[in-house]
């Protein structure tokens, strides 16, 4: 079960990384609730061809599915929380405050799902978050001190890490329930009319599609490989290894900085290859070990 939950996390780690990588400059072209609205709205028809496609049994549990809705309604705040930090503060100050919600899901995992955290996997959590600081951090503006720092922006982060770590392992119930492709498309879909809503609350101005035009390939992009890491992520945690899990595809920042720096022709510095290589060697040693 720890290879399986492995390849999950594995497979998660890359399809949100290459999905964030893909929504780098959207969000600041659109706005926070736009690409949230439009993200999911292709994550959601994406998964409901799969649907179609596979046609696997179906099963209805009315509690079960009130618990999945609470479940999605949670889910779509932590996103709309860090794409607002974004807009606010340079992603080396963002993302890494925001990843910490891999410890707050492995916490969660053990006491309320009474995982067992042995030695290996205690090794591979502390090797992924170191690598997640090195990759991500920009120390040169942490060390400028922080006039600078938008108060706004570190809440914003914090209020991600706390609902993500705390959401996230709760996908496993009704993934057990449904089956991880239908809580796909259930968290996909509520996420999506949970931004519309919003959008008539707020009465937010929804971008022209010209101005969504020049964004729509990332978007498809980004959604289609959404509908990846949802359902993969559900069933790793199936497999009962939460901070496994958690630490693997929370480590998503790192390959979106190293598939922006491809993309967008960023330059890496040393510590970030270096994070890169802690977080494959955790990865190496929990699989062979």
């Amino acid at each position: 079960m720890v290879l399986l939950a492995v390849l999950y996390g594995v497979i998660a780690m890359f399809a949100g990384g290459i999905s964030n990588a893909l929504l780098k400059g959207v969000s600041g072209g659109l706005g926070a609730v736009p690409t949230v609205i439009v993200r999911a709205g292709v994550s959601a028809v994406t998964l409901f061809v799969v649907l179609l496609i596979l046609q696997p049994p179906l099963s209805f549990n009315l509690g079960s599915f009130v618990v999945a809705i609470l479940i999605s309604i949670l889910g779509y705040f932590p996103f709309l929380f860090f794409v607002k930090a974004l807009r606010m503060e340079k992603v080396g100050i963002v993302a890494p405050i925001a990843s910490s919600w891999i410890v707050v899901a492995s916490i969660v995992g053990f006491v309320f799902f009474n995982e067992t955290l042995s030695a290996e996997k205690l090794f591979v959590l502390v090797a992924v978050i170191a690598g997640v600081v090195l990759t991500s951090v920009d120390f040169k503006a942490w060390g400028r001190g922080h006039a600078v720092f938008s108060k706004n922006a570190i809440i914003f982060a914090l209020a991600a890490a706390f609902l993500w770590g705390f959401v996230f392992p709760l996908f496993q119930l009704p993934s057990a329930a449904f089956g991880a492709l239908v809580f796909g498309l259930i968290i996909e879909t509520v996420v999506f009319l949970c931004g519309v809503v919003h959008v008539l609350i707020t009465k937010t101005q929804m971008p022209l599609f010209s101005v969504v035009k020049p964004h729509l390939k990332a978007l498809i992009g980004a959604g289609v490989l959404t509908a990846v890491y949802t359902p993969v992520v559900s069933l790793g945690y199936l497999t009962g290894n939460v901070s496994l899990v958690s630490a693997l595809s929370g480590s998503s920042i790192v390959v979106a900085v190293f598939v922006a720096s491809f993309l967008y022709k960023e330059r890496l510095t040393v510590l970030q290859y270096a994070g890169g290589a802690l977080i494959l060697l955790g990865t190496i040693f929990v699989s062979v070990f």
